[in-house]
């Protein structure tokens, strides 16, 4: 017992050093993109909205864990099912001894529910897992737009135009300012 559960400790520490590096690589790539998205705020002479919308698109659009939350609860309920099956198959075999082909039946029955709600549960907790590291990507784009529009608005764009007056024979430089 004692080596199952030593070995069950180190699999948990050999599986949280690999996830650890991975969170620190996210973090820093949102200051990566965070930082891109305030030099693309700052060039005024194009427009970056269309791609970050796209790109906030094309996540969204990516399977979340919320079908695989809901397909958890599914297994935990099927697994009920097969529990209250075996526990009315004992109730129903002590009740009546001579039908034992029936209490048979209803604890293989059980039992096939407890393999699928396991099989559920197992998966669905394999996808979350699978899944959770893109839904936390979705909202770092979503935050970096926001920073990618704020950004954009408070800026002051200064453009020098030069004017020619051909009646007067003139030249000159407008100061544009746009808010």
């Amino acid at each position: 017992m004692k080596r199952v559960i030593a070995l069950l400790l180190t699999m948990t520490v050999a599986g949280l050093a690999q996830v650890v590096p991975s969170t620190y690589n996210a973090q820093s790539q949102f200051y990566r993109d965070s930082l891109k998205a305030i030099q693309n705020a700052d060039d005024t002479y194009r427009d970056y909205d269309d791609f970050y919308q796209k790109l906030v698109k094309q996540e969204k659009m990516l399977p979340t864990i919320w079908e695989n939350i809901v397909g958890c609860a599914a297994g935990a309920f099927i697994i009920d099912f097969g529990t209250s099956g075996i526990v009315y198959s004992k109730q129903y075999n002590t009740i009546d001894e001579s039908s034992t082909t029936s209490s048979k039946a209803f604890l293989s029955t059980s039992i096939a529910f407890h393999i699928i709600g396991a099989t559920l549960i197992s998966y669905n907790t394999y996808a979350i897992i699978r899944d959770a590291p893109r839904s936390k990507k979705t909202h770092n784009y979503d935050k970096i737009y926001e920073i990618y529009k704020r950004r954009r608005s408070e800026q002051i764009n200064i453009d020098f135009i030069p004017t020619f007056g051909f009646d007067n024979s003139s030249a000159g430089i407008n100061l544009l300012f746009r808010l």
